[in-house]
């Protein structure tokens, strides 16, 4: 049942923010529903991955906004 959810922002073609946005809806999906699911290493795991991709949604917003600024 996970790999469904991930299956949803997956493949990843390209790094654009779109992408990597799908990719983070997908595991915060997968965090939200299978809380009970997961063992503690592996729910840790998903959650620094989620986390690692809510960042690189941050800097391409920031950059993005720079660039606009520019």
């Amino acid at each position: 049942m996970p790999l469904t959810y991930l299956l949803k922002g997956w493949p990843l073609t390209n790094s654009d923010p779109e992408a990597i946005r799908r990719l983070g809806n997908a595991l915060r999906d997968l965090r939200r529903h299978h809380l009970l699911d997961a063992n503690s290493a592996s729910f840790q795991e998903l959650c620094e991955l989620s986390d690692c991709v809510e960042d690189l949604l941050v800097q391409s917003s920031t950059a993005t906004r720079a660039m606009s600024n520019g």
